[in-house]
């Protein structure tokens, strides 16, 4: 039957996966960039530690505050803590390096064209690049 095999091609694109928020399908040679706002979270990288956020333990701390209602979750990066949440816009860029120039420089300035490309096309107007970062 024509129509169980045009089911079982869908199965095998991937569409089961369409419907799963949590983790967007991966499309091989398909370059991809997600934007988001979190709900509040902190991240702490590999060398960090929940006493470095105010309310969550630290020395002479003592504060009652909406902080230690905020989630942690250690992830595996490099780096300290990061604060996401709403009103702050996060970039996953998902993409095949072995297409691009090999190069750390090149990619980090085409990565930030291609953001600032894709905020001017979702209406955040004036997002530009500053000289020296």
């Amino acid at each position: 039957d024509n129509n169980d095999n045009d089911s079982n091609n869908n199965n095998e694109a991937g569409n089961s996966e369409v419907n799963n928020t949590k983790n967007p399908p991966f499309l091989p040679g398909c370059d991809s960039i997600v934007m988001l706002q979190h709900d509040p979270v902190y991240t702490l990288g590999t060398a960090s530690d929940p006493s470095f956020i105010r309310g969550h333990g630290g020395e002479n701390d003592g504060n009652d505050n909406d902080d230690n209602k905020i989630p942690i979750v250690r992830i595996e990066r490099g780096g300290e803590v990061t604060y996401h949440g709403p009103g702050q816009l996060t970039v996953y860029p998902i993409l095949d390096l072995k297409g691009y120039k090999q190069d750390i420089h090149w990619y980090m300035r085409a990565l930030e064209e291609v953001i600032l490309l894709a905020l001017d096309k979702a209406g955040v107007k004036g997002a530009t690049r500053e000289d020296g970062l």
